[in-house]
């Protein structure tokens, strides 16, 4: 997977709903809940799935005098029951496409990531010690920092209706509306009325607070358009917020912008959209921040799929 600069966004995913879809696979419990939710929105959309593995090596291969490449001495037959085990969790998904590549998954899934080959990568979200977090980060937030292509990630298997509530955390800023672009998208796919979530965070005036928001969407919606949507209004921190709130109201995905912080703010508190992904148990759809003129590409896109 060829590295791209970070200035190079793909046109490809600019596409929303995707048409191309890949999906991390390490035979977890976690993988194979985020398999079976990429199959859920590909199927809807007709896109491409695409299963990934990426053949890390083994703990023993890094202890001793030598370090060990990852799938040295490993022969075709084990590579060939890698993609054995692929095929059969494709099942009977049309055309799915089988990738086994060596490395580690957190740089195998960046470059995937920033290469423009997949409109929208799916991964399982697991657990990890409070330790492990501060000092490494799961392969999920750290993707969510990096990624420049939108990532879901996801705890458990979707259940027969999911989405059925969808929940967009917003302010007023270009990369909130992109991510509500992207939610907009999604749930004409699945016909359903996503909710929009303003976290005040001046909690005196939360309702004065919310005018220039509301009428900000307003205006980038029309009105009518807008008038469609549930609207809440909380006050709290940004991410105990948003988890609360998703909680309370039994949401059952959460499409918010992945905004980078600087990087010291981001290296010792983490941005909501990591903070989120941390402790949902409920799927995560992040958006990554685009410039301006990128942005508006995804917002015509998803004007013409959310058309009345």
């Amino acid at each position: 997977m060829a590295k791209q600069k970070s200035q190079d966004f793909p046109k490809t995913s600019w596409h929303f709903p995707p048409k191309t879809i890949s999906v991390a696979v390490d035979f977890s419990e976690a993988s194979e809940a985020a398999l079976a939710t990429a199959k859920k929105i590909g199927l809807a959309c007709g896109a491409r799935l695409d299963l990934v593995h990426v053949n890390e090596p083994s703990p023993e291969s890094l202890l001793g005098d030598m370090y060990v490449p990852p799938g040295l001495g490993k022969d075709k037959q084990y590579y060939d029951g890698l993609r054995a085990r692929l095929r059969a969790l494709a099942g009977s998904y049309p055309d799915a496409g089988l990738r086994v590549e060596d490395g580690y998954a957190k740089s195998a899934l960046a470059d995937l990531a920033a290469s423009g080959e997949t409109d929208l990568l799916v991964m399982g979200a697991r657990g990890h010690s409070a330790v492990g977090r501060l000092f490494l980060g799961s392969t999920a937030e750290t993707l969510t920092r990096l990624s420049r292509t939108p990532v879901l990630t996801v705890h458990r298997a979707p259940a027969e209706d999911w989405p059925a509530r969808i929940l967009v955390p917003m302010k007023r800023a270009a990369y909130a509306d992109n991510s509500l672009w992207h939610a907009l998208a999604l749930a004409e796919l699945f016909k359903v009325r996503p909710t929009v979530l303003y976290v005040a965070e001046n909690v005196s005036g939360e309702d004065a607070a919310f005018k220039p928001l509301e009428e900000h969407l307003s205006r980038l919606l029309g009105k009518e358009r807008y008038e469609r949507l549930g609207r809440i209004i909380a006050t709290g921190q940004a991410a105990e917020t948003i988890l609360r709130a998703a909680a309370r109201e039994r949401y059952d995905l959460i499409v918010l912008a992945a905004h980078r912080k600087p990087f010291w703010e981001s290296l010792v508190l983490g941005t909501t959209a990591e903070r989120v992904i941390r402790h949902s148990p409920v799927p995560v759809l992040s958006i990554p921040s685009f410039e301006p003129e990128r942005a508006a590409a995804q917002k015509t896109a998803a004007e013409t799929a959310w058309a009345d």
